[in-house]
């Protein structure tokens, strides 16, 4: 469509979009009311209306069910290909995840990732032509709500703040459920829990880097699971991120107003705080920045898995490798300003009226923060163009002290480069792994080179190895090697056809090796690996 269909935006949308209109370009009016929410119903109905929206640069994908029967949505923003069509996956150039709402409660980021799209959606009429710009040069994934069966437990009144989970039934060993359901909903097998069975595995220590560090309690809300990917919608998310060319990642979460990231330069959360803070005039809606924090670093946190190899050795996943540029943004406010006795909190609609800063309970909230979520995810929106180097906000420029680097920006097995992957998840045995069906595939990557000002050439190197499904060595099948030369900034995408057999368990490996730099080799290492493991049937 090329004007914004009113059906996108209902009452409580247009409430929190007139403190977003500053932003994208037209008139901003408030008034006070209590808040009201999507719950999870809701807002898979607010995401389909998205569909088609900005003349077809916006999509929605189911990417799966979760177990009590949610769709899993994906909002694809892209730039339309060939006849007009956009394609299911660009491997032709670097993408940018945001996901959202993967701890039930805290029922901001989802509200507010949503409401970036439908200001995407504005901003097409506002600014074609940075939108343009943005697709031109980017793919966005948007993942409003990874946990509705979650959200469900939580939501008990139709997206009421004020009406939560706030039982401890299960579980007891910690108090902090009565602030929220935090899990997803699935039962689990609990001895110490009444009947043997208890709820919930927390989404975001369930993934396989640093899971055996995580909490093993399962009385504890921060429960790893049994195993690690043993939550389906930990399982939906792998096969999301490995069939598709991610290079950079967003998760959002509350409260604990702060933003940080793994990989890359530290440019880029600086950056995003800095257009945070400049949007927003109150300082307890303001985001803190410390090199090394609030980065989701450990304990099979999703944004740990995204950045470095897996690490639980029983897993079939072990030393598998995405390679991205992971961040994490916890949104204000911080429960000390939120809950003052004394001072009524501009996000609060009363004192006393049981909502807390994981369910703010005024629509100020929604109103204030769609501001600066909305310009902050914008210029991350651009930053994806270069994930591994800092761009200069208004010139989009690189950071000159860019040096010396290659890195891979996206890796997919499929059957054409703007197909998606051909991964799907198997659960057996107590653990979860990845399948695909045997078959001609082709092994796709895309190189870029980071150097702010020199021109390159990079190697990349695609070794694919096999051994019988479950058990013996693995030998070596296939190695490919293919050379680039880059200019400043440009990348490059490649596949590599092969044959896959039926009932063999694979490693691919991607490697990029510098070959000229003017002066030095490739200085940095963390970018130029991707590693897949499978087994095919």
């Amino acid at each position: 469509m090329t004007t914004l269909d009113s059906r996108i935006l209902s009452p409580r949308a247009l409430g929190a979009l007139a403190g977003l209109c500053v932003a994208v370009g037209g008139p901003a009016t408030a008034l006070a009311a209590p808040a009201d929410y999507y719950d999870a119903t809701e807002m898979e109905a607010a995401i389909d209306l998205l569909d088609g929206a900005a003349g077809g640069r916006v999509t929605v994908h189911t990417i799966g069910m979760t177990p009590n029967g949610h769709k899993t949505r994906a909002i694809h923003l892209s730039a339309l290909g060939p006849g007009g069509v956009q394609p299911d996956d660009t491997g032709d150039k670097p993408a940018l995840l945001v996901e959202c709402g993967m701890h039930a409660r805290e029922w901001a980021g989802p509200q507010n990732c949503l409401l970036f799209v439908q200001g995407f959606v504005l901003a097409t009429l506002f600014h074609p032509s940075r939108v343009d710009d943005i697709l031109a040069n980017a793919d966005i994934w948007v993942l409003p709500m990874v946990n509705p069966d979650g959200r469900d437990m939580d939501d008990t009144s139709g997206g009421d703040p004020t009406n939560f989970w706030t039982s401890t039934i299960f579980h007891p060993a910690t108090s902090s459920d009565t602030a929220g359901w935090r899990d997803n909903a699935q039962t689990v097998d609990c001895p110490a829990a009444p009947g043997g069975n208890g709820a919930g595995i927390d989404l975001n220590r369930a993934f396989s880097k640093g899971w055996n560090s995580g909490q093993s309690n399962c009385l504890h809300n921060q429960f790893h699971g049994e195993w690690p990917f043993q939550a389906k919608e930990a399982r939906i998310l792998r096969r999301f991120v490995n069939n598709r060319m991610i290079s950079m990642s967003l998760s959002v979460h509350s409260f604990r107003p702060c933003v940080g990231a793994q990989n890359g330069g530290s440019g880029v959360p600086q950056t995003f705080q800095s257009i945070w803070n400049g949007a927003v005039a109150d300082p307890n809606m303001q985001l803190n920045y410390a090199p090394g924090t609030c980065s989701g670093a450990g304990v099979g946190q999703f944004t740990a898995w995204m950045a470095r190899p897996s690490d639980t050795g029983f897993e079939r996943d072990h030393s598998t490798k995405r390679g991205a540029v992971s961040m994490l943004l916890e949104l204000a406010p911080n429960g000390a300003s939120y809950n003052d006795p004394v001072t009524l909190s501009p996000y609060r609609n009363a004192l006393g009226d049981g909502s807390n800063p994981f369910h703010p309970s005024d629509d100020n909230y929604l109103r204030t923060v769609a501001r600066p979520f909305f310009k902050s995810l914008m210029y991350l929106a651009e930053q994806a163009r270069s994930p591994w180097c800092a761009i200069d906000p208004l010139t989009l420029a690189p950071d000159p002290s860019c040096t010396q680097d290659f890195g891979l920006t996206g890796s997919k097995i499929a059957n054409c480069e703007d197909c998606v992957g051909k991964m799907i998840f198997k659960t057996a045995g107590g653990e979860s792994y990845e399948r695909m069906p045997a078959g001609k595939r082709r092994v796709v990557y895309r190189v870029q080179n980071f150097d702010s000002s020199s021109a390159g050439t990079v190697q990349v190197t695609v070794v694919i190895s096999s051994r019988p499904a479950g058990s013996g060595a693995y030998s070596t099948d296939l190695v490919n090697t293919d050379v680039y030369s880059l200019a400043s900034t440009a990348g490059d995408t490649g596949s590599v056809p092969f044959a896959f057999t039926a009932g063999r368990d694979y490693m691919v490996s991607i490697n990029t090796w510098a070959i000229s730099f003017p002066g030095s080799s490739d200085t940095n290492g963390d970018n130029g690996h991707h590693l897949f493991r499978f087994e095919t049937y």
